[in-house]
């Protein structure tokens, strides 16, 4: 966690509160300091989706907050109507008509056109199996060691072939869903480990 951009958010929400802002920009002001913080401010840092979504949570809790009583939606509302009616909000309104489709749009080229990327840090999804193990007091180095059921292979070929099954149902009731079916990493839960 960036402990510095949750205070910076903080403070300006705070210096903000001296302008005396109505209600709407007060609210404003508020979601972009969450969005700020939530994706500034965590680290490592979230996903896309899940960002989406806390702040779709978040604007449904400051909307509910705006209309949650007559007086609240009339302020709301009067300060909507002065802003695209009163001439001094001429050049502001202007900008927002440009700026706002401007940059939907510019979010929607970014997200279409960038490659993904991997996260910045690495995840261990589990452990690389060890090098070493010690079982009944003995060290056995697994590294070096021979697979005892290949050499069934050829002695007893039934037994390997009720061994292969066996790893076949462990693999198929355990790993096939993020490693995938050729165990390149494709399975139908990998899409959340990327």
């Amino acid at each position: 966690m960036n402990i510095l951009v949750f205070i910076g958010v903080i403070v300006a929400l705070g210096a903000f509160r001296f302008l005396k802002p109505n209600a709407l920009a007060w609210t404003i002001a508020l979601w972009i300091g969450v969005w700020a913080a939530l994706k500034f401010g965590v680290d490592p840092p979230m996903p896309a989706s899940i960002l989406s979504m806390f702040m779709a949570i978040v604007t449904l809790a400051l909307v509910t907050y705006l209309t949650i009583t007559e007086e609240r939606m009339r302020q709301v509302g009067g300060a909507i109507v002065t802003f695209f009616t009163d001439r001094r909000y001429t050049i502001a309104l202007i900008a927002a008509l440009i700026l706002l489709p401007s940059l939907v749009a510019f979010q929607v080229y970014r997200s279409r056109t960038q490659a993904p990327q991997p996260p910045v840090s690495g995840r261990t999804i589990h452990p690389v199996p060890p090098t070493s193990i010690n079982f009944k007091g003995k060290t056995i180095d697994i590294s070096s060691v021979d697979n005892p059921y290949r050499a069934l292979e050829e002695s007893d070929p039934d037994a390997f072939a009720r061994h292969g099954e066996n790893g076949r149902r462990v693999y198929y009731e355990n790993c096939v869903f993020c490693h995938g079916d050729d165990m390149e990493g494709d399975g139908i839960f990998a899409h959340g480990l990327d």
